[in-house]
């Protein structure tokens, strides 16, 4: 029973790594670090993730918002309603 269960654990991680592998290596043309090299596009999307955890700001959130008023002061963002919301809750905006 213990050799079923650690053949099949081993079988577990090898798939995991595997799509993991495969993730990894086809998203990489997507990747962007710094926004020189990101491409101008009509939207950007901003994953959602909560403002605060535990009462105190989250960075997640931060630094999602920070970077897509960054890419839209760039030029890199055509304007659309979204961007006043995301300025609006930027720490890089001081009215907040």
């Amino acid at each position: 029973m213990i050799k079923k269960i650690l053949k099949l654990s081993l079988w577990l991680i090898v798939i995991i790594l595997t799509i993991n592998f495969f993730v990894v290596r086809s998203t990489k043309p997507f990747l962007y670090n710094s926004i020189e090299t990101l491409p101008t596009n009509k939207v950007g999307l901003v994953f959602g993730t909560a403002k605060t955890h535990s009462d105190l700001p989250n960075i997640f959130f931060t630094t999602r918002i920070n970077t897509a008023v960054e890419a839209y002061n760039a030029q890199k963002i055509e304007k659309n309603s979204s961007v006043e919301i995301m300025e609006r809750h930027s720490i890089m905006n001081p009215k907040t």
